[in-house]
């Protein structure tokens, strides 16, 4: 009788929100919980390690804020996104990432994806957020969270940092 060999992969994503008063630099609320890694994702992360991918993708590369995350009547209730989800429900800003870090030598290894968005580009409230391959049609991760305010007068910022462990 041979060895009995177990491997797993458990993809999962969290994400953690820092809302930032932008006239102090602090951090005024913080939110964060797990996110969900689309169909679409998955999908294309088969893709890469079959080498299919080619340049219809690439890398992760873009986040994006969106308002389609709540009930207009319930703000403050995130309504879950679906594996079945292609894109934001009503999106708003998508932009380049503005860090990325690995941690390769840990158990369970680990990306990390950091954007920074600014009330001053994004001038609206905000419940939504996704994560995008390079050509930014396709949509690796989405999140959805209570209302923050990020108005072009409301002086916030709002950093997303989204770790991805394999």
């Amino acid at each position: 009788m041979g060895t009995v060999i177990s491997d797993s992969m458990n993809l999962k994503g969290n994400v953690l929100i820092n809302v930032i008063e932008n006239k102090t630099g602090k951090i005024v609320e913080t939110i964060e919980n797990h996110n969900l890694i689309v169909k679409a994702g998955r999908s294309e992360l088969i893709k890469l390690l079959a080498g299919q991918l080619g340049t219809n993708t690439g890398a992760v590369k873009q986040c994006s804020v969106g308002k389609g995350g709540t009930d207009i009547a319930t703000p403050f209730v995130p309504i879950a996104p679906t594996s079945a989800d292609t894109s934001l429900l009503q999106a708003i800003r998508k932009q380049d990432i503005g860090s990325i870090t690995m941690d390769l030598a840990s158990t369970n290894p680990r990306v990390t994806f950091t954007t920074l968005f600014n009330c001053a580009d994004v001038n609206s409230l905000v419940n939504e957020a996704a994560l995008w391959f390079e050509n930014t049609t396709v949509m690796f991760a989405r999140y959805t969270f209570k209302t923050v305010p990020l108005e072009a007068d409301a002086g916030m910022s709002m950093e997303i940092i989204w770790t991805i462990e394999f």
